[in-house]
């Protein structure tokens, strides 16, 4: 798929998916589940580059079949 011109897209779809699971996560760990700080800095970061390792080439493969599909690009 590397010949494929996807652009910027996949790592905006991969930062906002990340950002709207991640941030409502952190935000109630600190304040409604009372995770220290320490806790929090090791836990967040971890799930953070799981997620975008796992999401962004889910996306990237869906922007490349959505543009195979549609006969875009070099199709």
């Amino acid at each position: 798929m590397s010949a494929h011109n996807a652009d910027d897209a996949p790592a905006w779809m991969t930062l906002i998916l990340v950002v709207h699971i991640v941030a409502p996560l952190v935000m109630a760990s600190t304040v409604d589940w009372g995770w220290s700080l320490w806790l929090g800095w090791s836990v967040w970061p971890l799930v953070t580059l799981a997620l975008c390792l796992i999401i962004l080439p889910l996306s990237k493969g869906g922007l490349i079949g959505y543009q195979w599909a549609k006969r875009l690009a070099k199709f």
